[in-house]
Order: C-alpha cells, then sequence, then structure tokens
C-alpha cells in the first residue's frame, strides 16, 4: 500500500493506495546511507471512516467502511422527533429497519454483516424531513 521512491541523492517520494482493508495498517520506511545510522520513519494509515452530515446539526459516523463484517455507527445531535435507519442490499431488498420515536441525543448501533455475502450495502436515515443514504462495503 505504501512506495517509496528515490527523488535524487538527498530526498525520496512516498505514494500510498486508499485503505479500502477496514483496518488500520502500518509500514516502516528505512532510510540508510553511506556512513550514518538508519533511521526507521514508521507510518500508520487508520481504518477509512464514513462521515456524512445529514443536517447542518446532525452528524453520522459509520466505521470502519470498509469493513470484513462488523459496522459501527453513531448519529449525534439529535433534535428530532423521529429517526428512520433502514439498511438494504444493492438490489433494493430491505434487510433492517429501526424506528426511533423521539430518539435519545446519540444514537449507538453496532452491525454484524458477517452472515450476509460480501458486497455493497446502503444505510438509509430518514430525519422527518428528508433522507439520506450512505454506501457500506463488506470485504469478507
Amino acid at each position: 500500500w505504501l512506495t517509496v521512491t528515490k527523488v535524487n541523492e538527498t530526498s525520496f517520494e512516498a505514494t500510498y493506495q486508499d485503505n479500502s482493508e477496514g483496518n488500520s495498517r502500518t509500514s516502516s520506511i528505512t532510510v540508510s546511507g553511506e556512513g550514518a545510522s538508519p533511521i526507521v520513519i514508521s507510518l500508520t494509515q487508520e481504518a477509512p471512516t464514513a462521515i456524512v452530515t445529514i443536517a447542518p446539526e446532525i452528524s453520522l459516523k459509520l466505521y470502519p467502511n470498509p469493513s470484513r463484517g462488523f459496522v459501527n455507527l453513531e448519529i449525534n445531535n439529535l433534535f428530532k422527533d423521529k429517526i428512520i435507519i433502514e439498511i438494504f442490499n444493492k438490489v433494493g431488498q430491505k434487510l433492517y429497519e429501526k424506528v426511533y420515536n423521539h430518539p435519545p441525543l446519540v444514537i449507538t448501533e453496532n452491525y454484524n454483516f458477517n452472515d450476509w455475502p460480501k458486497g455493497e450495502y446502503y444505510l438509509r436515515i430518514h430525519d422527518s424531513k428528508e433522507w439520506r443514504s450512505v454506501k457500506i462495503f463488506i470485504l469478507q
């Protein structure tokens, strides 16, 4: 996921691929030269997280995404009368629904996709005014 290329005698360039693995990952670069002690540089790329603003005052955090099975959802600053959370597969079949009448200020849910096939899923949230949708990628 990390590639290091020598630019000239005194510098190098590091390039990386986006983390689609669902877990944090670490790589090390060892810089050495004639007559000098080697230096090790460790780089950590965190697991990706989807953060979506549903309305100016509401934020949704979905992580890790992509995932190998377990996905966490956190919705903050809910001053709404009703929240509906749904999960659909890529052909539009509803697999999950939960309705919060008079929801708490923060909703936290954990989903286990281990029994579902790998692929794309869609999390939809309705906040009494509009629907928002976020893709979930399962990489089992």
